[in-house]
Parts: structure tokens; sequence; C-alpha cells
């Protein structure tokens, strides 16, 4: 069965969001908001609507401090920091967390509005014995 422990939510957040600029200059690009909420605020509703006490990590490269601040201001716990001193390019925070004990991880892009169902999502796999 489904062992929460074992598996990792990372966010990848760290990109410097180019194609929006002007306005990336100001907030990053997973911190851009439409109908008031970001779209990793939304990510990090729909892996708390799984697990309410599940370890997050969010890859940050670009703004760190802005990161810091706004999960200051949401008062958001089990939020760990994977800090890129330069961008990694797509997935490369993984090796940073790599030594970690854990089975499984699902992966992130952290500037993407979407809502699902976390357990649903891995159920399915459960069932195909794929993972976990």
């Amino acid at each position: 069965m489904l062992e929460k422990n074992k598996l990792i939510f990372m966010i990848m957040a760290g990109g410097l969001g180019e194609r929006l600029r002007p306005y990336t200059y100001a907030l990053p690009k997973p911190l851009l908001t439409a109908n008031d909420i970001s779209p990793l605020e939304n990510c990090i509703k729909n892996i708390k609507k799984f697990n309410k006490s599940q370890k997050i990590h969010l890859a940050i490269c670009y703004k760190k401090i802005v990161f810091v601040r706004w999960i200051q201001s949401k008062k958001l716990k089990n939020i760990k920091l994977i800090l890129e001193d330069e961008p990694l390019g797509t997935a490369g925070s993984i090796k940073k967390i790599i030594n970690k004990k854990f089975k499984n991880i699902i992966l992130i892009n952290g500037d993407l509005f979407f809502k699902i169902n976390f357990l649903i999502f891995i159920e399915f796999f459960y069932v195909l014995n794929t993972i976990f």
C-alpha cells in the first residue's frame, strides 16, 4: 500500500521567467497571480489536500529571498528549500536530494495551474504496480 513517508513532492520554481518580462523582474513566475492565487500556492494547496503534513521540496534559484518572504507571509509549514546557486536546468535540482530516503518522487513545475487529486493519481499507478 501507499507509504507516504517514502514519497517526495518536489516543485521546480528556479527559472528566470524570461518570456514574461518585465513582470518577472519583480516577482518570479511561480508567484505571479491570476484570480488572486499564484501557481505555486495552487500547487501547494493540491499537495496539502493529499497530506496536510507532507513535506514539500521547493527548488529555487532566481529571486530566492522573494520566495522565502512569500513562504513566511503565508505561514507555510513543511517547505524544504532546495537552493540552486546557479540554474541547474530543468529537473537539475533532483541531484541535490538524490541521497534522501524516498522510493518515489512527484516532480511538479511550479509555474503551472492545475487541479489534481494526488491520492487517485498515485493509486492509479499503484494498481498498475509500476511504483510504490
